[in-house]
């Protein structure tokens, strides 16, 4: 039986294929960029690599300090009976209480309450010089005695104690040198060296201390006098024709100061002078 049928009339429709029609550009695109994206990542990495090297070193540093501390220099003279002080070590010599004494039976002691002492023929008393040094230098130390007095050649003598040897002012100065220098070695052996009496000097060591904190102290006693008459001064070989007493030399200074306007007056001034020493090396040649 036939019966209609549309079947082999028209073409049989095809299934439409998925992709049919579609433009595939996109998807080259989305594969270019992720491309990319590696690409940069791994630039990157390389990138961070290479600064890695760069800024990862040995490194090292050193700081540190060092301490010096200055010398220290404290040194100070005392003289007279009564430890007056030396108004200043370097400048103009300084007066100081010498010749205070205990006489006052049949001789004015000083001219008014407190005025200057009066010295006659037959008076002697003693004074002391002391010289304190606290430092980390060693000195130089020159003493000088002078009479600035209108007296001049007053027949005042002196002894340092250690010496049997009386001077006059002339030679006051090299005798304390020396018979310092040889009384304070005796009891501190090595604190003054290399005494030199032709110019007044002597080394005032520091260095080497065993306490560098304590205060070295040194003291010289002189004794003095204006001799009552030849037999005080005994027979002392020592003495010359220019100190040995003398009625009539006595008797002319006593004239001279008879004038209350001009009287005669005997200054004996003294002089300690320190100056450090310049320090030396231990190596051969160095000057630093």
């Amino acid at each position: 039986m036939h019966s209609y049928s549309t079947e082999g009339i028209y073409p049989k429709k095809q299934p439409k294929k998925i992709n049919e029609g579609r433009n595939d550009k996109p998807m080259k695109n989305s594969s270019k960029t992720v491309r990319a994206a590696v690409l940069l990542l791994v630039l990157c990495m390389i990138s961070t690599a290479m600064m890695g090297g760069t800024f990862a070193k040995y490194t090292s540093e050193y700081a540190g300090a060092d301490t010096a501390l200055i010398a220290r220099w404290q040194f100070e003279a005392l003289g007279g009976t009564n430890g007056n002080s030396l108004a200043s070590l370097d400048s103009a010599v300084q007066p100081l209480d010498l010749f205070s004494h205990l006489y006052s039976t049949n001789i004015n002691g000083q001219n008014g309450a407190n005025g200057d002492y009066i010295i006659a023929p037959g008076v002697n008393d003693d004074f002391y010089i002391q010289m304190t040094f606290l430092s980390d230098v060693d000195a130089k130390v020159t003493v000088d005695f002078t009479n600035i007095g209108s007296a001049a050649g007053l027949p005042i003598e002196y002894l340092v104690e250690g010496s049997s040897n009386w001077v006059n002012e002339a030679g006051l100065e090299n005798e304390f040198v020396k018979q310092l220098v040889a009384n304070t070695n005796t009891s501190t052996p090595g604190t003054l060296v290399a005494a030199n009496p032709a110019d007044n000097t002597f080394t005032f060591k520091r260095s080497g201390v065993a306490d560098e904190d304590a205060l070295t102290t040194i003291k010289q006693k002189v004794t003095w006098r204006w001799a009552f008459d030849a037999a005080e001064q005994g027979d002392d070989a020592a003495h010359t024709a220019a100190f040995a007493s003398n009625d009539g030399t006595d008797t002319l200074f006593g004239d001279n100061s008879a004038d209350a306007a001009t009287r005669t007056s005997y200054v004996l001034n003294v002089s300690v002078k320190a100056e450090q020493i310049a320090p030396v090396s231990s190596q051969p040649g160095s000057t630093t």
